[in-house]
């Protein structure tokens, strides 16, 4: 989620970085983040709530975009329109470049995993799409016989039935970064490096690495696999060869070591 900050976060250059680990430092930990992009962007948030109500009929707000290996944080040029930003990566669900369109100039458009702000206070309105407050109402439609034929609905009723229970859907905010269209590329690459190097945080709050995957619990997958006594050394005369399945300890009898691996 984003957190209001009213200065950038501490970071330092490549150079700064390759200096202090030149030398075995006291500390990993307390070694600043990487800078990898700094320039002047216009941003755009959607919605503005929660804390953010101050932009509202603002427009694009002008700033200062960082992005470091850690966070991407954006700081107002005017004191007014303070606080800026912080944006942890894992936090950070999806980033894309937009082609121009219907007077919108080409940008980079960002989603934002907004799980863990508080939620907003006032009345609940639904849009469209059967959405309220960021959560998915379901709809249910009765059926009355064994072969789920849908009844047909009066015409003359314009209520919906809601059965009250929520399905699991995970708030998000829209960023749009206006700037240079030669300096997108750029950004994107950027923001690209860096949230290759985090885990993201799937809605049911575990880590999933780039490929979608729970690390920790495919390495307990992979141990649960290996069977006692599946492998053994090999003899003297197989020594250099590497190591063989046993024939009677891996189930199958003798033929089992003709099997893959």
């Amino acid at each position: 989620m984003l957190s209001p900050i009213d200065v950038p976060p501490n970071s330092i250059s490549v150079e700064e970085h390759s200096q202090i680990t030149s030398s075995t430092p006291n500390s990993f930990i307390d070694i600043p983040p990487i800078l990898r992009w700094l320039d002047e962007v216009e941003i755009e948030l959607s919605p503005l709530n929660n804390g953010w109500e101050k932009w509202q009929n603002l427009g694009k707000i002008k700033g200062n975009l960082w992005v470091n290996e850690i966070s991407v944080a954006f700081i107002p040029l005017n004191s007014n329109e303070k606080p800026g930003f912080n944006l942890p990566f894992p936090s950070l669900t999806l980033h894309a470049l937009t082609p121009s369109s219907n007077n919108i100039p080409s940008h980079l458009y960002c989603q934002v995993d907004e799980s863990d702000a508080p939620s907003g206070s006032g009345s609940s309105t639904i849009n469209n799409n059967g959405y309220t407050n960021g959560i998915h109402e379901s709809i249910e439609i009765e059926n009355d016989n064994e072969e789920e034929e849908v009844e047909d609905i009066d015409e003359d009723e314009d209520e919906e039935i809601y059965t009250g229970e929520e399905e699991e859907f995970t708030p998000m905010r829209e960023i749009r970064i206006f700037l240079n269209e030669s300096k997108l590329e750029s950004l994107f690459s950027a923001l690209s490096f860096c949230s290759a190097l985090h885990d993201s945080i799937l809605p049911n709050g575990q880590t999933s690495s780039f490929f979608g995957f729970n690390q920790d619990q495919d390495e307990d997958d992979d141990d649960n696999d290996v069977e006692e006594g599946q492998w053994e050394d090999a003899n003297e005369e197989q020594q250099g060869q590497g190591r063989v399945r046993s024939n009677f300890h891996s189930g199958g009898g003798p033929q089992s070591r003709f099997r893959p691996y």
